[in-house]
């Protein structure tokens, strides 16, 4: 830690965990940040059947696994698959009768145009679970759905959004009472990505549009890890009201609260969600400071997958995320990239779905400047990171690719700010030694 690097000496990089709580260029070293309970905890009462990851894929026609149509005729149909994986607690064998319907959100009950209530699909299934047994991903049946609203990035159109309901009752009986229940946010969207062939870079089309993506990158909200969902819901819509329309949740961080991605579903800011390897610390980032960088690590691979399972069963049903991706400026060693791609139902970067996967409703890319990213082979081809003159941005030499997956703090701050952060004789602009090897070392006065 004492040595100040990237995620300090990368020694954090061998487990799994956030790299950037050891500290990086822009935040100091606090070690125990994201030591033991620092996020919500709760409890949950339930009966015998206890349901978990509840998973709502919707497919068009068209798309794989979709009917064939021609023109719009797409927009007016929409096939869902629905799923839940379920558990009985109880030390005999139960007979578990599973119900979904799904409702539109933010609307009264008499406008609710989908849902049981309201003749709209509903799915059921009776499976048998003996004592203590467990079943994944218990499929419930494909129902088509008529006439969606469609959700759509913020500037393209509206975010209509549903929540889909799904109940355990042991016994068939209709008197049969409930003994878990879970909902699930989603929404209706026919997201396509490919690499442009002129530009060699990635594009994104939502609902048949193509969208002219405007982001920033996010990292963490706060030093101490105070992430309430009011600061979510807020930095979500400076962010939108910006005129930006993708986060890219930067691999060396975390993975933030739910109430980030709900904002952005409501908000229509698409998500770009890194896994949690970064070059500095794994492989490519090496100095004379900090020798340690090894490309396998983390140590623990099945765990760091095992982690990873969990996080695509929590984000899989949310709209705004467009984008899985391996890493920062890296790729993840080939055990872990092969098992990601095989949760994530791809063979390449564009992915190729697979129901039998965690998620294939998006596409995968082993690293940030890789698959239509940057130079798209790997070579450091983001940034620049210096204080840049306003005019160099609308240069056409400025940046020679389609699509850069980050740019660093190529501004400063009003004058104003500066006095108020500095005290008079701090506020002189810093003087640098340049050094043969290229490196820079700042001059400080004693």
């Amino acid at each position: 830690v004492d040595k100040g690097g990237q995620g300090g000496d990368h020694m954090i990089a061998k487990d799994v965990t956030s790299q950037f709580v050891e500290g990086w260029d822009w935040i100091a070293p606090v070690p125990d940040r994201n030591t033991g309970l620092w996020g919500e905890v709760g409890l949950q009462v339930s009966g015998a059947a206890v349901l978990e990851d509840p998973r709502v894929r919707v497919r068009f026609p068209g798309g794989e696994g979709g009917r064939a149509t021609t023109g719009d005729d797409w927009r007016t149909l929409a096939d869902v698959d629905v799923a839940v994986s379920c558990r009985n607690l109880s030390s005999a064998s139960v007979t578990i009768e599973l119900k979904a319907f799904f409702t539109r959100k933010q609307m009264e009950a008499d406008e609710i145009g989908n849902g049981n209530g309201n003749g709209g699909p509903v799915w059921s299934k009776i499976i048998e679970l003996g004592a203590n047994e467990s079943a994944e991903e218990v499929a419930l049946g494909s129902q088509a759905v008529a006439n969606p609203s469609l959700w759509y990035p913020v500037g393209y159109g509206p975010q209509p959004l549903y929540e889909m309901h799904i109940t355990a009752q042991v016994g068939s009986s209709a008197s049969a009472a409930v003994s878990h229940q879970v909902t699930a946010s989603f929404g209706f969207r026919k997201l396509e990505s490919a690499i442009e062939p002129g530009t060699k870079s990635r594009v994104f089309r939502v609902n048949g549009v193509p969208i002219f993506v405007r982001g920033a990158n996010y990292i963490v909200p706060d030093f101490l890890l105070r992430c309430s969902e009011r600061r979510c819901r807020q930095e979500v819509r400076y962010h939108a009201a910006m005129g930006l329309n993708m986060i890219r949740l930067w691999g060396g961080a975390g993975v933030p609260y739910e109430a980030f991605y709900n904002a952005c579903d409501e908000a229509g800011v698409l998500v770009w969600s890194e896994f949690w390897i970064t070059g500095d610390c794994d492989g490519r980032g090496a100095t004379k400071d900090s020798p340690e960088s090894n490309p396998n690590w983390p140590l623990d691979h099945s765990l760091f997958l095992r982690c990873a399972g969990d996080t695509i069963r929590k984000l899989r049903n949310h709209p705004s995320l467009v984008l899985w991706c391996g890493g920062n400026e890296q790729v993840p060693c080939r055990e872990i990239d092969d098992g990601l791609r095989a949760m994530l139902g791809c063979s390449s970067d564009n992915g190729a779905g697979s129901a039998k996967a965690l998620d294939d409703t998006r596409p995968y890319v082993s690293g940030s400047l890789w698959g239509g990213f940057g130079q798209g082979a790997g070579d450091w081809s983001d940034g620049p990171y210096g204080i840049q003159l306003e005019e160099a941005f609308f240069s056409p030499d400025f940046y020679p690719y389609g699509f850069n997956p980050e740019v660093g703090s190529v501004g400063v701050p009003c004058a104003e700010s500066m006095r108020s952060m500095f005290s008079p004789d701090e506020q002189a602009p810093p003087t640098y030694e340049r050094h043969a090897d290229g490196t820079a070392t700042e001059k400080v006065s004693s």
